[in-house]
């Protein structure tokens, strides 16, 4: 089983963990980590709870932010609670990291991925629109987009970001997203009020 870390963190893209549960070939180089775990681990505490555990394993011994970053925002979609138990456990296989642990200390990174993971949390974005129907028109087909025939649509800003319209002017953004739709409202003299 792969963990590709570009799917929840953009910055890790290309950069993959193996869980190898058998005798199968790899090349070591092309990974970041290799654990080699038992199917019955697997099947004991399910495949969610294995990645995250391995995640975490991995970035408290390499010591890196971003991938404690990656286990935070994995951890947050997947609504999982990780145990201290399933942690010792999976780090008692064998299993090698191909980095460096960082000499600034575990606590220190542990701190630099909190704040980095932040910008990938989503936030909710509320939008005061114009008062002027017409600007408020333009604004919304900015945003969401518009249909054009039955079968054909343009999508809009809001759709382009990966952010998800939650109620009329009400929107679901990654933090690092949100200034994207602050111009776009402000172009069209609205505002952002949340």
């Amino acid at each position: 089983m792969e963990i590709e870390l570009g799917k929840i963190i953009p910055v890790l893209d290309n950069v993959k963990i193996l869980i190898n549960t058998g005798n199968s070939k790899y090349s070591a180089g092309e990974y970041l980590a290799i654990f080699n775990l038992p199917k019955e681990l697997i099947k004991k505490y399910g495949e969610e709870i294995i990645v995250e555990a391995v995640l975490y394993v991995t970035a408290k011994e390499a010591g890196d932010y971003k991938l404690f970053s990656s286990w935070i925002i994995f951890k947050e979609r997947n609504k999982l609670n990780g145990s201290k138990e399933v942690y010792a456990e999976v780090s008692r296989y064998p299993h090698s990291i191909m980095i460096k642990k960082n000499p600034d200390g575990w606590e220190l990174e542990k701190c630099k991925g909190l704040l980095y993971a932040e910008q990938f949390r989503e936030k909710i974005v509320v939008i005061e629109p114009p008062s002027e129907p017409k600007q408020r028109e333009k604004m919304r087909v900015k945003l969401e987009g518009v249909r054009v025939s039955k079968n054909k649509s343009h999508s809009g800003l809001v759709n382009e970001i990966g952010a998800r319209k939650i109620r009329p002017w009400v929107y679901y953004v990654q933090g690092f997203k949100i200034p994207y739709i602050e111009r776009t409202v402000k172009k069209y003299g609205g505002k952002i009020i949340y």
